[in-house]
């Protein structure tokens, strides 16, 4: 029901605009205006399109043509999707629209709030009428967040494994350097006793002589 007044509403202005104008009421435009209170908000061109492709098929353009004219004459809201693009919502009969939009998976949900809509239905502004508005509210998805913390803790878990690989490699350098120095000694020692060995036999041998 409430979907019906905001579409007769939606006509009416849309009806009021044409004449002002001097245009043509279309049946592709009322194809297009209509099909927006069936498909599932938000929506897009294409969404848009591919229902009127089983009902009253028209071409992209048209379809994106008469929401740009929907947008400017305040039938709808749009904004920007990073997953899906351009996204539209109607707007007739509402103050405002409430979303949250995650800024990792570009994912967007809608949601009310009354404290901003009492904000909102409060505010006067100096020559200017507001007709609706929109609130995208940006932050992280609790899908994400878990993602996020378990990343998190996977880079942890690898960056500690890092650092024992690292320690044990620098303990089986120092122990190997350890290995060196004390062989090094061994032989430095084992030459002594060879070169003092050699001298007590050179000696001995000075002495038979003598």
């Amino acid at each position: 029901m409430a979907e019906s007044r905001q579409l007769n509403e939606a006509r009416r202005i849309l009806q009021e605009y044409i004449k002002l104008k001097n245009l043509r009421n279309t049946p592709e435009r009322k194809a297009v205006l209509e099909a927006i209170y069936v498909v599932p908000a938000p929506f897009t061109v294409d969404s848009v399109k591919e229902y009127l492709d089983e009902v009253y098929p028209v071409t992209r353009v048209t379809v994106y043509n008469n929401l740009e004219l929907f947008f400017h004459i305040g039938i709808i809201v749009k904004r920007t999707s990073g997953s899906r693009g351009q996204e539209y919502e109607t707007c007739v009969l509402t103050l405002t629209h409430h979303n949250l939009c995650c800024t990792n998976c570009q994912q967007v949900f809608e949601f009310r709030d009354s404290s901003i809509m009492r904000f909102f239905e409060g505010k006067r502004y100096k020559k200017f009428k507001m007709t609706n508005c929109a609130v995208m509210i940006y932050g992280i998805c609790s899908k994400c967040q878990a993602k996020i913390a378990r990343e998190k803790r996977r880079q942890l878990k690898l960056e500690e494994k890092r650092k024992l690989l690292e320690q044990k490699r620098q303990a089986e350098q120092k122990k190997k350097a350890e290995l060196r120095r004390e062989e090094r000694k061994r032989q430095a020692e084992l030459m002594k006793q060879l070169r003092a060995k050699a001298k007590k036999q050179k000696t001995e041998q000075n002495n038979k002589k003598q």
